[in-house]
């Protein structure tokens, strides 16, 4: 029996014909998928160099008022709109005499080998005797009790006056305990600390160094070793408290961590000011998974102070004279929060 080699033609051309549809297909599909990661990659490019643009107007005189209420709408060439909503920030406020926050006694604020401590303050004390600094032994933060001649135990951040007087610094104390049960105290401090300005302080002790960062600078640093000591007791977590002195000022933004943050961390940190989220990973800064603690400082109201890390310590304001708010607007300071739009797609960012 004879095949016919018409029919084995057929076959074969329409085998040919269907392979080179498919070839034809997937390279249109290609291109098309090419043609739409480019033109979202320039969507997003625009977008980017929107959000850019706004951060570097939003202090421009040109600008109409703007805040939360009234946005700032600007319009660009052929890369769509930007709005600008200028928001306030808040802080805790502290008087001096009859509030602080009690955080009580948790293990996650007992640090150990390595630690990294960050607060933002602004010391606002009543001038006494035409002197306007923050006053001897004023305290920030405090966890434990520490003396020169008796190292005692945990760490803490107060204020000493020196010069005769007339100048302030910022001390931080740490007692730690070396492999032969040795106690030893160490200190870093920053000189020349005055009323109503803010100033960011990061600590870092990395098992053999404690440094003090001031603005993202490093301004003092000491050989150290060992872990903090801690008695057995309860030792509570204060916030603008120590023993019986109390802080005057605003603070914000106090937090713990377990590592050591490196120089550029600590930089990254203070360039993002107030808007630092610790809870989120980016460039030089990874570390969070070692955060303990994040005070953010910024309620609107009531007597707790709420943790932002995923331990949820939340603090209590002990406020002795309640007509006195424990939170307030910071005048001078001001976050943005920016959003482009752009052929159907947005873009939002929040800029110090």
């Amino acid at each position: 029996m004879k095949h016919s080699s018409g029919g084995i033609t057929l076959l074969f051309a329409l085998i040919v014909t269907l392979f080179s549809l498919g070839v034809i297909f997937l390279l249109n599909y290609s291109l098309i998928i090419g043609l739409e990661v480019n033109r979202i990659d320039y969507i997003n490019t625009q977008l980017k160099n929107n959000i850019e643009s706004a951060k570097q107007i939003v202090n421009s005189a040109d600008l109409p008022f703007f805040d939360l209420d009234n946005p700032a709408a600007i319009e660009t060439i052929n890369t769509g709109t930007i709005v600008l909503k200028k928001l306030e920030k808040r802080a805790a406020k502290f008087w001096g005499q009859h509030n602080y926050v009690n955080f009580g006694e948790k293990p996650e604020h007992r640090l150990s080998g390595a630690f990294t401590i960050s607060v933002w303050f602004k010391p606002q004390n009543f001038p006494i005797n035409g002197i306007d600094l923050p006053s001897d032994y004023e305290p920030i933060l405090s966890k434990g009790s520490t003396n020169s001649s008796n190292p005692g135990t945990g760490y803490e951040f107060f204020f000493n006056r020196y010069d005769g007087n007339s100048k302030a610094r910022l001390r931080f104390f740490v007692t730690l305990e070396g492999d032969d049960n040795e106690l030893t105290l160490f200190t870093v401090h920053k000189n020349d600390i005055v009323d109503d300005i803010w100033v960011h302080c990061i600590v870092t002790y990395n098992g053999s160094s404690l440094k003090m960062f001031i603005d993202g600078n490093l301004v003092h640093g000491t050989a150290a070793s060992g872990s903090v000591y801690w008695e057995a007791g309860e030792i509570n977590l204060l916030l603008a408290r120590r023993g019986s002195n109390l802080y005057s000022g605003m603070l914000r933004n106090a937090g713990l961590w377990s590592v050591a943050l490196t120089d550029a961390a600590v930089l990254e940190m203070h360039t993002k000011g107030l808007n630092f989220n610790p809870l989120i990973g980016a460039n030089n800064y990874q570390n969070q998974e070692d955060l303990k603690a994040f005070y953010r400082l910024n309620e609107t109201g009531g007597l707790y102070i709420y943790d932002s890390s995923i331990h949820q310590n939340n603090g209590t304001i002990t406020n002795n004279f309640l007509n006195q708010s424990a939170f307030t607007t910071i005048t001078d300071s001001f976050s943005y929060y920016i959003q482009t739009n752009y052929l159907g797609h947005t873009r939002v960012e929040n800029y110090k």
